[in-house]
């Protein structure tokens, strides 16, 4: 089951600054373009989508590791999506089992993204620890949608 299409429609979200979530449209994690701004403007936006793929990939990566082999089940991108997005501030991450990993995959997410976005001019001192907030999110969100795509159930 491939999940490209999750993850091309969430970078997109972020560059373009729709909410996503349960409580969409209030946006309760800022996306990327609210916190970069005119930044985000003048960045390479293949290289902004990229970024924010590695660290949903973080995330993803860590999952995978946890599983028995075979755990796969087919659901197509839109049932990942239906159930993935509107749980991404619900802490669903937490019933994934992956339990004291979540807090490396955050701090991995976060560093790894907060790099790159600094390294693209996405952010200054005042905004670096918000970018790693925004790396830890992405890095949750792999882990879910992951989790998500390997369990049985929608």
């Amino acid at each position: 089951m491939e999940v490209e299409d999750c993850v091309a429609r969430f970078t997109r979200a972020q560059i373009e600054g729709h909410a996503l979530g349960q409580w969409s449209p209030t946006k309760l994690f800022p996306p990327l373009s609210d916190l970069a701004g005119k930044k985000l403007a003048d960045a390479d936006e293949d290289a902004v989508r990229a970024a924010i793929a590695k660290s949903l990939g973080i995330g993803y990566a860590f999952t995978v590791g946890t599983e028995e082999p075979g755990t796969l089940f087919a659901k197509t991108p839109r049932e990942i999506w239906d159930v993935w997005v509107p749980n991404l501030h619900t802490g669903l991450v937490e019933q994934t089992g992956l339990g004291s990993m979540i807090s490396d995959i955050r701090r991995i997410g976060a560093t790894t993204f907060q790099r790159e976005a600094l390294d693209l001019g996405l952010g200054r001192f005042g905004k670096k620890a918000r970018l790693g907030h925004v790396g830890a999110f992405y890095a949750q969100s792999g882990a879910t949608l992951r989790a998500l795509q390997s369990h049985p159930e929608p």
